[in-house]
């Protein structure tokens, strides 16, 4: 007797779904009947996201698109029955190939956690959404426990301790001491690649103390003073380093939002130089490069401007135009500052952070979150223009930050979480 493959998978316990390429479903066991309502029949031919409105932080097109280049994914997706019910479902997605390795189709096998109770659930869409953040966003982000530092400054409080400068000042090895005792919890994919990690291992379960310079140390403490004196946020330019050598330039940012605090950094990260400073400099110009604004400037013999690299105006031909390493070089020249870039003024980089700032700020503050156009409209700005500036900034909108940056998944650790993004 042959047995059908239908009937195999009417065997197992768990929903298994099989979608085609198009999503289209090609397979529903007994269980995925039993889970979401329609039966076989019902499902076939449907595309199976938009018969279960299904839902996930990332979107789904995003989140199919990442799965298709991993070949596989494991996650928690909400999904709706036939009869209306919004369920959460523990989902693993696993891509088929035919012989020759194209892909043949998509199998998901998926269990609900709708026995769990309703504090329960909740939880865990939170831890879901959180981790979603984590792993999701263009930007680098650390979990890391502080635990010991909270229990060093309880400690020297009970002693009296109430002028924290001077007393830094006067035990230089307390701030070290404090540095060393961070321990990074988890980091995301992003990280490893910014920070010159192999993998996790290299990373995790480990302190932070080679990522801070020693002449950074300043740093730290006004993150300290910042947090006794119960600021919202603290924000400041820094460095750090990096596993393989490097050093980045960095704006640095905490935000305590109750009851778990965010560092945030963004981190300019000087692109890789060609065989010849002349080229580099034109390349970098030809493409507007943000990151080039402050390396070095440019005059244009023909126009006798001098300019910022990214200037937004019709640019020269590469022999009418000169580089110069310093900004006093550029006015050496005798020839008017560009009325389009503002050479002598605040850069374009520097006016978007200082936007996202302000943003932050307004943000963190504020007793309800206020919605997009009062936002922007606070900050002097249109809320298209905010929008795009504090994602490319951010990684993500102003909203979406400050829900990722209220998240509690785990509210029973000791923990901080420090975000890394590069620059535009």
């Amino acid at each position: 007797m042959i047995v059908s493959a239908e009937d195999i998978l009417d065997l197992v316990e768990e929903s298994v779904i099989v979608r085609d390429l198009t999503g289209r479903v090609v397979g529903w066991n007994s269980a995925s009947a039993s889970l979401y309502g329609w039966s076989r029949g019902e499902a076939s031919g449907q595309i199976a996201h938009d018969l279960l409105r299904t839902s996930h932080p990332l979107s789904v097109p995003e989140l199919e698109r990442r799965f298709l280049k991993a070949g596989h994914w494991d996650g928690e997706l909400i999904r709706t029955t036939q009869s209306g019910a919004e369920v959460l479902i523990d989902t693993r997605w696993r891509v088929r190939r035919n012989a020759d390795g194209t892909l043949l189709d998509i199998v998901e096998t998926g269990r609900s956690l709708s026995a769990l109770s309703q504090e329960q659930l909740e939880a865990r869409r939170a831890e879901h959404r959180y981790r979603n953040l984590f792993q999701a966003m263009a930007a680098s982000f650390w979990d890391l426990d502080f635990g010991e530092v909270r229990r060093m400054l309880e400690g020297l409080h009970i002693q009296g301790v109430t002028d924290w400068p001077g007393y830094f000042a006067a035990h230089p090895d307390f701030l070290p001491r404090a540095i060393a005792s961070v321990i990074v919890l988890d980091v995301n994919d992003k990280t490893l690649g910014m920070f010159g990690a192999a993998s996790r291992v290299d990373m995790v379960g480990k302190s932070i103390a080679p990522y801070w310079p020693a002449d950074q140390v300043h740093v730290f403490a006004q993150s300290l003073f910042a947090a006794v004196q119960a600021a919202p946020h603290f924000m400041t330019e820094m460095a750090l380093n990096t596993l393989d050598g490097r050093r980045i330039d960095v704006l640095f940012t905490v935000v305590w939002p109750a009851p778990r605090p965010l560092m945030s950094i963004v981190s300019s990260v000087p692109a890789v130089a060609p065989e010849t400073v002349a080229a580099n400099r034109l390349a970098r110009l030809r493409r507007r490069d943000p990151t080039a604004d402050g390396e070095f400037w440019c005059s244009v013999v023909t126009t006798r401007v001098y300019c910022r690299p990214n200037c937004p105006s019709r640019q020269a031909n590469a022999e009418n135009i000169r580089f110069h390493d310093t900004l006093s070089e550029a006015r050496a020249t005798g020839f008017k500052a560009c009325g389009r870039c503002l050479p002598e003024g605040r850069s374009p980089l520097e006016r978007q952070r200082a936007l996202v700032r302000d943003a932050c700020q307004i943000l963190v503050t504020s007793a309800a979150p206020p919605s997009s156009k009062d936002l922007a409209a606070a900050l002097g700005t249109s809320a298209s223009h905010l929008h795009r500036t504090f994602s490319r900034i951010m990684g993500m909108p102003p909203l979406v930050w400050l829900n990722a940056t209220s998240g509690d998944p785990d509210s029973g650790r000791e923990a901080r979480t420090i975000a890394v993004e590069e620059c535009p």
